[in-house]
């Protein structure tokens, strides 16, 4: 099992939650690490309240069905019931991944 799988079957069960069953929205925000090179410009504009896209590889499809995969059984029955979905990528100070999840 993937490890995100793992953290959200811990996280659920803490919460006394069972999986999906219905249509459910889906969000995910992906804040991804600063490269070394680019540090001080991103950080600078960060500062200034901008957002900065992170635009170059790993793909945002490829990182949200990371997590889908991972989810399936735990969250919700099956990734095909998610019928509304936003995913994004941008960069941050602390990179983290930030999924919500919902019913319709």
């Amino acid at each position: 099992m993937y490890a995100a799988g793992m953290v959200a079957k811990v996280q659920m069960r803490a919460a006394g939650l069972t999986p999906f069953v219905g249509p459910i929205r889906a969000q995910f925000q992906f804040l991804m690490p600063i490269p070394k090179y680019r540090k001080n410009e991103i950080v600078g504009r960060l500062i200034a309240g901008d957002i900065v896209w992170h635009f170059v590889k790993p793909d945002t499809s490829n990182l949200i069905k990371f997590y889908e995969d991972a989810f399936n059984g735990i969250v919700f029955g099956d990734d095909c019931q998610i019928a509304d979905l936003s995913g994004w990528k941008q960069y941050d100070v602390i990179p983290e991944t930030i999924v919500t999840v919902g019913e319709l």
